[in-house]
């Protein structure tokens, strides 16, 4: 169907078409008229006067005795003139008419026209919505459109369909389980809340060649989603030895390389996100405020439900760490959990920092935590307030100054048979 626009452009077309005929018309009447009155003009002497007069005169006859015969072609000729004029008068008056009603559809139509042109400079909108005007600006009162300009600051509301620069790699480990799609699902969904720009990296820990359809879904699915903040790189690394009741060694040391040779972001942090932990979308916005005072190259935060107690972590002081929190030796340098912290893809970097199985138990997060911090001058050594001024510096207190979980360290367990005895349902292994 034609919009509003084409429908008024072939009115004008047909208006501009009538017009050209009308005129035509008056000019071939004009014309019929004109040759009539050259005719009649041409067949009247200069000075009227009777057959019959012109005889006589030539004749010496006396006009009053004229023959019976000439006076009858006398009154044919009178007759036949008379019949021409009015002919003529009748074309006339016919002539006149169809000028009248051709001027009538002539007024008409200008009128038409000018209501055209009005609609084109005042158009109108009709609608049933009141928040829609009636009446729209001419284009000289509308301002000029600014052109966009690109967003270069890397904040959680920029279009994710362009290169996708993480502000945070998040390395999980993980294997095969009944109860690894809900994890995942759960820490997936509390990343996409955040809308942080988070690469995850999942290593598999598994001896066959290919990961398993669980985790090749969860990649295919977040990596087909051009709007989506979060991307998944796949990775295998088996559990060679497991010392110490260690685990996840492996796993977090491959994460940690395929970091250090593939980041696209030095300032962005790097989160060691075990995948059977319960997350607020919250935690990984405060993990993007490291390094912003171009001093924090680690961020703390206390971790909810871990070591015994309800909560596990860094008490803070004028807007330091002062010490920690924890019913397991408080006196480590780090005394937190694995969830507890993050750093820097520059820190990691620098220190280079790798887990080790021969590391003691319930050592692991403190002793890694350590080389982080200490950078390129070695591991820190000694209690968190034995350390130097400028040392204290390197960590920032999240969560609201150390007041706020946003993290727990639970665990999921397997599904049970369900058995019912009467009214009593009892679940088992």
């Amino acid at each position: 169907m034609l919009d509003s626009g084409g429908r008024l452009l072939i009115c004008l077309a047909l208006i501009a078409g009538f017009i050209i005929v009308f005129f035509k018309n008056v000019q071939h009447n004009e014309s019929n008229s004109s040759q009539i009155l050259i005719n009649y003009s041409a067949a009247l002497p200069e000075k009227p006067q009777l057959p019959c007069e012109k005889t006589v005169e030539k004749s010496g006859i006396n006009p009053k005795i004229g023959s019976v015969s000439g006076d009858k072609k006398l009154e044919a000729e009178n007759q036949k003139l008379k019949d021409e004029i009015k002919n003529t008068m009748f074309a006339n008056e016919q002539f006149q008419k169809r000028n009248q009603d051709l001027m009538s559809k002539s007024v008409k139509m200008s009128g038409t026209i000018k209501e055209l042109m009005d609609r084109l400079e005042k158009p109108a909108i009709e609608t049933e919505s009141t928040d829609i005007p009636q009446k729209l600006e001419t284009p000289e009162k509308l301002e000029t459109p600014q052109k966009p300009t690109k967003n270069t600051k890397k904040d959680a509301t920029v279009n994710f369909s362009e290169e996708f620069i993480p502000q945070l790699y998040a390395i999980t480990p993980t294997y095969k389980r009944s109860t690894e799609k809900s994890d995942l699902t759960s820490i997936l969904q509390a990343m996409r809340l955040s809308n942080v720009r988070i690469q995850m990296v999942l290593v598999e820990d598994t001896v066959d060649s290919v990961n398993n359809p669980v985790l090749q879904h969860f990649a295919d699915r977040w990596n087909s989603e051009e709007a989506s903040n979060i991307r998944i790189h796949l990775l295998k690394q088996n559990t060679v030895k497991k010392n110490n009741r260690h685990r996840g060694v492996f796993q977090r040391n491959a994460g940690l390389n395929w970091v250090m040779e593939n980041s696209k972001n030095a300032s962005a942090a790097v989160y060691l996100a075990d995948d059977d932990n319960t997350y607020d979308e919250r935690l990984f916005q405060e993990f993007v405020k490291i390094g912003r005072n171009n001093k924090t190259i680690m961020g703390v935060l206390p971790v909810g439900l871990v070591g015994g107690g309800s909560w596990e972590g860094p008490i803070c002081k004028g807007g330091l760490v002062s010490g920690y929190h924890s019913l397991y030796k408080p006196t480590r340098t780090f005394a937190l959990d694995m969830a507890g912290f993050a750093f820097t893809v520059q820190a990691l970097i620098d220190s280079k920092a790798q887990f080790s199985q021969d590391w003691k138990p319930g050592t692991l997060e403190s002793a890694f935590a350590a080389i982080v911090a200490g950078g390129k001058t070695g591991s820190l050594r000694g209690s968190w307030p034995s350390q130097r001024a400028d040392v204290k510096e390197r960590v920032a207190p999240l969560g609201d100054a150390c007041t706020k979980v946003y993290v727990w360290h639970t665990k999921t367990t397997t599904y049970g048979t369900h058995k019912v005895y009467g009214d009593v349902l009892e679940v088992g292994k």
